[in-house]
């Protein structure tokens, strides 16, 4: 494993970080730093210390490449994870993209990252494969953001019968008017996701189909001092 990505310090997220990294012992461990950190978090961290594993808290605009695909940490700022009250606050924002594909991967995703990348680079935002962050939180996909996305198609992590009412109702219903086809976890299952760089192939319960990649702009990381601080 080259490297494994913590997208938020939460106990839903990091439950399951410290048997990850004691058993795949990946190369790399990149991780939001998040403030109150709990238990599960602080385990996660000793395992890597006692592993070996290198611990990273990326900045917006680093990049990781593994074989054919680049991984861009597009937020949040360090400066403004400091500020942040919850260890789920400020959750990684990420972009893949190998070929002609690009996934954006959006956890408990930092509003005021989203926003700023929204005003400043929509371009870092288009894929074609948009993981929606925080089971459907509507807060979380800020208006704006299916458009400077502009998906193919839009993932959705959430258990069946969610007590929070996730995904929610107006999140939905805008991913219908844009005829963003939807996969969740809590309908479909496992949903599975290969690339060759020139489509997605999408396996879904005995199910394949694929999905084409469309004309996108040219991918333009800032420059140094352009991202937020």
């Amino acid at each position: 494993l080259s490297a494994f990505v913590l997208t938020s310090a939460g106990t839903d997220q990091a439950g399951g970080a410290a048997s990850i990294l004691r058993l795949l012992r990946p190369r790399y461990f990149y991780d939001a730093a998040g403030v109150r950190r709990g238990d599960a978090y602080r385990a996660a961290l000793m395992v890597a210390r006692t592993k070996g594993v290198i611990w990273h808290r990326p900045e917006p605009g680093d990049s990781l490449v593994v074989d054919e695909a680049t991984i861009t940490f597009l937020g949040p700022d360090s400066a403004w994870m400091s500020a942040r009250g919850r260890a789920s606050a400020g959750g990684l924002i990420v972009r893949v993209r190998v070929g002609d594909m690009r996934m954006l991967l959006v956890s408990e995703g930092d509003r005021q990252a989203m926003r700023w990348l929204l005003d400043h680079h929509p371009e870092m935002l288009a894929a074609d494969v948009l993981k929606i962050g925080n089971q459907g939180v509507e807060a979380d996909t800020p208006p704006g953001l299916l458009a400077a996305v502009s998906p193919r198609v839009a993932l959705l992590s959430v258990a069946p019968g969610d007590r929070y009412g996730r995904p929610g109702p107006a999140l939905m219903r805008r991913l219908a008017a844009a005829e963003v086809p939807v996969l969740r976890t809590d309908r479909q299952s496992t949903v599975v996701l290969s690339t060759d760089g020139r489509s997605f192939r999408i396996e879904v319960d005995g199910d394949a189909w694929s999905v084409p990649a469309k004309p996108q702009p040219a991918s333009l990381v800032p420059k140094a001092g352009q991202w937020p601080r």
